[in-house]
This record gives C-alpha cells, structure tokens and sequence, in this order.
C-alpha cells in the first residue's frame, strides 16, 4: 500500500474545497516548524520494511519544508526505491528545487484545475492575482518537462468545468499539457462536507456523470493521453492495474489502500476520513474487515444505498466513512459518485 507523508499541513494557497480544512477548522494544523524530522525518517524506513509501499511526500504544501529537511526525506525514500514521488500545487517551485527532483529522481504530481477560470475557486483571493498563481503553476510545468522529469496533474472537477465554453476550454488545456509533455493525470471530482462548496461549485450526481462520460469517450479518441480514473478503470478492466483506494476495501479502522505519516512521525489512516478533523492512528498489521460490507449486502436491494453498493462493488470506499451520525441527506450525498463511476465503467 502507498504512504503519504505528511510533515505539515501548512499551505500557501488554502483551497477553498481540501479535504484538509476539516483538520485546520478544530485547529488541528501543523505549521513549517512544527514536525519532528527524525521520528517521520524512521516511520519511512520502517514502513518501507514493512509494506514496501510507494512514498510520496505529502502536504499540506511539501514545498514550505526547508530545502535541507526537503532533501533529507527525499533522500530516505530514494534509499529506499531508487526513485521518489512529491504532490505540490507548484507555485513555490525554484532551481534549487528542480536540481533536488533531478538528483532524487522524482516523479511529481501538480495540483492545478484548468487554465485560469477554472483555477479561480481554489482559493478566495481576486481573479487577477489567481491567474498569476496559475501562469507560475504553467511556467512551472514546463520548466519540469524541459529538464526531462515526468510530471501529471490532478485537476478537482467543479460546476465551473461545464460552465458556458469552459469544457472546450479544458480540453484545449489538457492538450496544451500534452505539448508541454504531460501525458496524464488525475481528473478527482470535487467532493467537499461544506455545504457552501458544495451548494455553490459541487456537480451534482447528474452533472458528475455527464462530464465523466463525456470525457471518457474524448479520451478514447486521444488514446496519447493517460488520464485517470479512465485510464485506470480500463487497467483494472484487463486486469493490469494497481487500483486506488476508489476502487477497493476500506475499512475506517484500517484503510488499506493507503497511509499516511504525520508531523511526528504517527502512522495514520487515510485524512479524508477525519471528518471530524482528527485523523486515526493506523492499524495496518491487522486484515481489513468485511463485517460493513456484509451488512450492506443484508439491506433490502430496492434501497438507494444498498443498491449502489451491490452494482457498484468497487467504489466502496465511497460509501463507508468513517463512523457518524448521518442523515438520509447526507447518506445519498456519501454514495453520489457511486453510479458515476460504476456507469463510466460500462462505457468503458
């Protein structure tokens, strides 16, 4: 299974939709500082032992780290792989930075959702000045793939995607990428617990699969790019994938599909179930559980839930969340993209 390491969770753009602002709304935040360096290289090396998953180094924004702290974990994980992987938003890429990427082996994931309207919710700062954040993500970008790194973006899908011309216009900005030599990414649909994100920039179940259908079949007509969930959807199909955490068990006592190390060095399970804002330590050692599923398999087939649950086995991870009181509203919200992906899949 994957790590994610995660010193901090400090960022200098504070996007409007992180699944992050759980933890940073009950105060649970860790600043630049704030992490113990050595406790996070032995919960790398011991991890490594134990489960030879990748490590990516994780956020938070992992470009805040001092550059020697920076080089230290990519050292550890290069120890390790012979290669290292790191998330940013890209905006406080240097020189420095792209001789580390290039010393280390890196691949690297830039979180960015389209050229500049459809970046602008990310963070509630003036249209201007977003859209110079985005022109230093794609000067950025490019800086990266002229050196030879191999580098993808994960792009969150909003309302602002299917707005007027803007679809044409993020296709148009996927090929940009191509030419750059971005050959692929990560297309996640935006998926928040505050009501005003999702009320405000949230597809609905409708939208979601319109867009996703839609993009699936234009991939297929561009078959250079390798955009994901499509690309891995058709992976797993012919059985040559190594599906993500969307597509297998979870249990919120042990998520499997993933871990994360946290500012001193705590092993914990996947945040985007700390909905409360205080993620689980992991219990990795111990096999996942099927007693939820079997439960759900009990509830009568005519039910929203259940239905979703047994066409679509493997988006579970979406309807099992960490333990709360949920409301019918909530609990259809929680299965939402369960049909999206299930759907894609057939078109696929």
């Amino acid at each position: 299974m994957p790590t994610l390491i995660k010193p901090i969770t400090a960022c200098n753009l504070k996007c409007s939709y992180c699944f992050q602002n759980d933890q940073r709304d009950v105060g649970n935040f860790t600043g630049k500082s704030q992490y113990d360096l050595d406790l996070i290289v032995k919960s790398i090396n011991q991890l490594y032992k134990e489960t030879k998953g990748k490590q990516v180094l994780h956020g938070g924004e992992i470009l805040l780290l001092p550059y020697n702290d920076l080089e230290r974990l990519l050292e550890e994980i290069h120890n390790n792989f012979g290669k290292t992987w790191l998330q940013t938003n890209g905006v406080l890429l240097t020189t420095r930075h792209v001789d580390l990427f290039k010393k280390y082996n890196t691949d690297i994931s830039i979180s960015c959702d389209g050229p500049n309207k459809l970046n602008r919710i990310r963070t509630r700062v003036d249209d201007k000045k977003i859209d110079h954040i985005t022109k230093k993500i794609m000067d950025n970008i490019k800086i990266l793939c002229e050196t030879g790194l191999r580098v993808g973006v994960i792009s969150v899908i909003s309302k602002s995607h299917i707005e007027n011309d803007m679809y044409t216009e993020f296709q148009d900005w996927i090929l940009e990428l191509e030419n750059m030599g971005v050959k692929g990414g990560r297309m996640n649909l935006l998926n928040s617990n505050d009501k005003r994100i999702i009320d405000e920039f949230q597809l609905s179940n409708e939208e979601a699969l319109e867009f996703y259908i839609k993009t699936a079949k234009w991939l297929l007509n561009n078959p250079t790019l390798n955009w994901c969930p499509f690309r891995e959807i058709i992976d797993n199909l012919l059985d040559i994938g190594t599906p993500n955490c969307v597509y297998e068990k979870c249990d919120p006592l042990s998520t499997g599909s993933v871990l994360e190390i946290l500012s001193e060095g705590e092993v914990a399970n996947c945040s985007k179930l700390a909905t409360d804002g205080i993620p689980y330590l992991a219990n990795y050692d111990q096999p996942i559980s099927d007693i939820r599923y079997e439960q759900l398999y009990q509830l009568p087939k005519e039910d929203g839930v259940a239905k979703t649950v047994i066409i679509g086995l493997f988006v579970m991870v979406i309807v099992l969340e960490k333990p709360k009181k949920v409301t019918g509203e909530e609990k259809v919200n929680s299965v939402r993209f369960g049909m999206v992906y299930m759907t894609t899949t057939t078109i696929l």
